[in-house]
């Protein structure tokens, strides 16, 4: 029986998640506008997906964070699922839109040092491997956001 409430709580889950894809877009970092790419995920709140990423770049790509000004700072880093080079990594999940109708947004920015960030004019394959690794992260966002309710149901 139990096994069959959580298939059915995972159907619904993978259900409701309407995530839109990825886009390169303009984002406010440190009073200035730079390029980064972003993915709206509306089902989940920004404490899970929070979780959930710094989980999958800390335990999954072994990239040690810190925080600064409300992001989630990676300096001088490998992360092989969108280069070959150290990048700084620059992500911050927060909320977008009204109250009544809030979704949860991620902004991925990627620099090669010194703030100098990455655009799809001056690093066209790095911007598309961001943009896949954050439309693959919505599928690891749901297996974690399940796997956090199966906890609940132990604890």
């Amino acid at each position: 029986m139990k096994k069959l409430v959580l298939f059915l709580l995972g159907l619904s889950l993978s259900a409701s998640v309407t995530a839109q894809t990825s886009q390169e877009q303009a984002i406010e970092y440190d009073k200035r506008t730079v390029q980064g790419v972003s993915i709206m995920v509306p089902s989940y709140s920004v404490d899970l997906v929070k979780a959930a990423l710094q989980q999958r770049l800390e335990k999954g790509a072994t990239l040690k964070g810190s925080n600064s000004k409300g992001w989630r700072i990676y300096l001088a880093q490998q992360f092989s699922e969108i280069g070959s080079m150290n990048f700084d990594i620059y992500t911050q999940v927060t909320t977008v839109g009204k109250k009544s109708t809030q979704s949860t947004i991620i902004y991925f920015l990627v620099s090669k040092g010194n703030e100098n960030f990455v655009t799809s004019i001056t690093d066209p394959e790095i911007i598309e491997n961001v943009k896949k690794f954050l439309n693959g992260f919505v599928t690891y966002l749901r297996e974690y956001d399940i796997n956090q309710k199966i906890l609940e149901q132990y604890l």
